[in-house]
């Protein structure tokens, strides 16, 4: 007979190797979900422990901007440097603020010990912030292709962290002092080089001029060794006073001789002649004049000469001087002890600060603390303690011998699985067998060897027994006979269970005729078997439970009896205790009858199913393997 199609046949929920893993993977966090969640609760308590024990630490930040330097200057000047040597040059300023021994500096600006001051960026070891004294870690970045400074101060005190940072913001400003000097000295520079610029070229005016004159001596020189008179000098013809006198001495000299042409003698003659001597001796006079004044510029032209070469030398070392004093300024700014001695050596009333650091931002105390993070603590902890709580799991995963799998029955017993059986549900359960969903899919190694054998021959009886003295096998074999009576097998259970029969309440079967009345009589068998719903289902089990089923059983023995039932039927199971506990199940099934010994998975141990197939071969029963219960849904395959 066909079977029924109305059968919810479970399907493989997965084919590939990949998703056999995947569902392997999560079986196992489920089922060990609870030890996962004391893993994660203890993490979680762990979180808020170490939230509460770790001291509160605070951040603050201030920022700044190196507007200008003198490697900055001189690019603005003679575009020297490109782009990346700039950023570079920057950088390398900012990050060097921390090696420029600032922490005495600031020590004494807070009035607070050295020690209690820790630049993190050259320290290889922070300072603890565990401490009862507010301690704090200075840390300085850059911003990558700017020219902006960070400055961060960590400390257990916001004030104290901030005040940090805003100390070393002021001692910063030491850059700005350094280099107001440094544009004062370029401007003294440049008026002192436009000086001796000047007076080089002064110099060279007056060399000429000297040189000139030093000529025009030395010509008339030569012409007085001559014998020539003074007053032809051809220098002098320029001079109009003597040209002028010697113009009027020719007139002079004219009317003399005119008179003395005409006037033999007389006073007349006399006074021309005195008048012609005195113009004469203007002449000279003149001329000797000119000759002293040449020789008198000369020497006031070597002289200023001689000057002006002193005040070159003056200014060349004055310039000289102020670019040492620039060179010194300039490397200053790469050793802050040097720059503040420099400083020092100046008043500062007298130096206008430059804009070399420029304050973007003040720091301000932190409202909240940086650290311990509560969040963090927390997904650490939880971290931790799901990561201890999968360690256990995994560690008792290894030692766990249970029965879990068809597999690790037929490795941990050497017995084969005959069937996996599901959990039952247990809601919407329908009262009426003709409706009842099952699940067959892990019946079908055992309910085909059931139904193999044609229907009409040799009654098949198959005994059913759990390995464990608390464990029950009454459901698969409820579920196992309604799927052989839709199936078409005349199918009989027989509920050994005296004292707490389960049978019909598994199948809404209502007995009205008790086992132990058979037992206790002559009559037929057939009589006492509980007809169901299903006309291939029938029941024998006990009705009253103060009966004394057990001491009765001896009285006929069912194993005797029920092969003599195969004209009515096709299948007998027999609902069994544990023979571990009990020996009814020897009583019912004959001697070469078939037995399934069931095991609840994750429960049953190898040592119990091995200790019971020992009892059941020694009956001479043929074992046919274990059924493993009570299997996850969800995982069978």
């Amino acid at each position: 007979m066909a079977e029924d199609t109305g059968w919810n046949w479970e399907k493989p929920l997965a084919t590939t190797p990949e998703a056999a893993l995947l569902r392997q993977g999560l079986g196992f966090i489920f089922r060990n979900i609870f030890i996962l969640i004391i893993g994660i609760a203890a993490g979680v308590i762990l979180g808020f422990t170490v939230q509460s024990h770790l001291p509160s630490t605070y951040e603050s930040t201030g920022s700044f901007v190196v507007d200008e330097a003198p490697f900055l200057q001189n690019k603005v000047q003679n575009n020297s440097l490109d782009g990346y040597t700039e950023s570079a040059l920057v950088q390398s300023l900012i990050l060097g603020i921390p090696s420029l021994n600032l922490r005495d500096a600031l020590a004494a600006r807070l009035h607070v010990p050295a020690d209690r001051i820790c630049f993190a960026d050259i320290s290889a070891r922070p300072l603890s912030l565990n401490g009862k004294d507010a301690v704090a870690n200075i840390r300085i970045t850059a911003v990558h292709n700017s020219r902006t400074g960070t400055i961060s101060a960590t400390s257990q005190s916001a004030t104290f962290a901030a005040q940090v940072v805003n100390a070393l913001l002021t001692e910063l400003q030491n850059y700005n002092l350094a280099l107001g000097r440094l544009n004062s000295l370029k401007l003294d520079m440049q008026f002192a080089s436009d000086r001796a610029l000047s007076i080089q070229n002064q110099a060279v005016l007056l060399e000429q001029t000297r040189s000139l004159q030093e000529q025009q001596v030395t010509q008339l020189d030569e012409y007085l060794k001559q014998g020539l008179p003074l007053e032809s000098f051809p220098v002098f013809g320029t001079d109009i006073t003597l040209n002028n006198l010697k113009t009027q001495r020719l007139l002079v000299e004219a009317d003399y001789a005119a008179m003395l042409a005409s006037t033999p003698g007389g006073l007349g003659l006399e006074s021309k002649k005195a008048e012609v001597s005195g113009v004469q001796k203007g002449v000279k006079q003149q001329a000797q004049f000119l000759a002293d004044g040449l020789r008198s510029q000369l020497a006031a032209t070597r002289l200023q000469e001689q000057n002006l070469q002193a005040e070159a030398r003056t200014a060349e070392q004055k310039v000289q001087q102020l670019s040492y004093e620039k060179a010194d300024w300039v490397q200053s700014f790469g050793d802050i002890a040097v720059m503040k001695a420099l400083i020092a050596n100046h008043s500062k009333d007298l130096l206008t600060p430059g804009s070399a650091i420029v304050v973007v931002n003040h720091a301000v105390p932190a409202e909240r603390a940086k650290s311990p993070i509560l969040l963090l603590n927390l997904a650490i902890g939880v971290f931790v303690g799901g990561l201890a709580g999968l360690v256990v799991a995994i560690l008792f995963a290894l030692l766990d011998n249970r029965l879990v799998s068809a597999e690790s029955v037929g490795v941990l017993t050497g017995l084969p699985c005959v069937a996996t059986v599901p959990k039952p549900f247990w809601f919407g359960r329908q009262k009426k067998l003709s409706v009842r969903r099952l699940n067959p899919a892990g019946f079908d190694p055992l309910r085909s060897n059931l139904l193999l054998a044609p229907a009409g021959g040799k009654i098949q009886v198959m005994g059913f027994t759990p390995s464990g003295r608390c464990e029950s096998c009454s459901r698969l074999v409820a579920d196992l006979a309604v799927m052989l009576a839709r199936a078409g097998r005349r199918t009989l259970v027989v509920d050994l269970h005296f004292s707490r029969p389960r049978q019909a309440r598994l199948l809404h079967i209502q007995p009205k005729s008790d086992l132990a009345d058979w037992m206790a009589s002559t009559s037929s068998i057939e009589e006492y078997i509980c007809p169901s719903e299903l006309p291939e289902l029938g029941l024998l089990t006990c009705v009253d439970r103060k009966k004394a089923a057990v001491d009765l059983a001896g009285r006929r023995p069912l194993a005797t009896i029920l092969p003599q039932l195969q004209d009515k039927w096709d299948i007998i199971l027999i609902d069994a205790p544990a023979i571990r506990s009990r020996w009814d199940l020897a009583l019912a099934l004959p001697a070469e009858g078939k037995l399934v010994m069931t095991a609840n998975c994750r429960r049953a141990r190898p040592k119990q199913v091995i200790e019971t197939a020992r009892q059941a071969q020694s009956q001479g029963w043929n074992l046919l393997g274990v059924a493993l219960q009570r299997c996850a849904r969800f995982w069978i395959h």
